[in-house]
């Protein structure tokens, strides 16, 4: 009668151990299998570490990329930020650039709306006050307005208010001026 090794026997019958190789079965020899940095042991082989995701080193595994960074390349040990105006795209893999009127920092994950009285025609990491004399009464403006003659921005730059009586100011003048004022500068 034959006497077989156990471990010849599981395989015989379905179970084959990835870290065994045939030639090692019958010699009896078990080896581990070790990947190269950046990819991790599936089943019998190794496999790179998928965008959106980083190596960790200390346990050998992938893990997601952290909220508000991105990494586009295979078996990579780390993940980066998107530059301002720009956020990790749903799986993490890319950087998709927000839409004008909107601004994202730097690690940000949201696109946020311009606030009133500031506007932002392509993305950016901030969003930028109204030019004096001019005024943004909606979020995620795209520009700022002039207000027509007759008024002003008030100091939010959010709307335009009327002069007081006696006063005076041309399309896009940031304040009012008396009329003799505007009289003296005419003569």
């Amino acid at each position: 009668m034959l006497l077989l090794p156990p471990i010849l026997l599981f395989t015989l019958f379905g179970y084959f151990p990835p870290q065994f190789s045939l030639l090692n079965l019958l010699l009896g020899l078990s080896i581990s299998a070790s990947c190269p940095t950046g990819y991790i042991l599936s089943g019998s082989s190794c496999e790179a570490c998928p965008t959106g995701s980083y190596f960790r080193e200390s346990d050998s595994s992938c893990l997601l990329c952290d909220e508000g960074t991105f990494n586009d390349v295979l078996a990579s040990s780390s993940c980066s930020s998107c530059p301002g105006g720009y956020i990790p795209n749903f799986n993490a893999s890319d950087c998709t650039m927000c839409s004008p009127g909107e601004y994202a920092p730097e690690y940000s994950s949201s696109c946020f709306l311009c606030p009133v009285g500031t506007y932002s025609s392509y993305p950016d990491e901030e969003c930028y006050t109204c030019p004096s004399g001019t005024y943004a009464s909606a979020e995620g403006s795209l520009y700022c307005d002039s207000c027509s003659a007759g008024t002003v921005p008030n100091a939010a730059q959010d709307a335009c208010v009327k002069c007081k009586a006696g006063k005076w100011a041309d399309e896009g003048d940031a304040s009012c001026s008396s009329k003799e004022e505007i009289m003296t500068e005419i003569d």
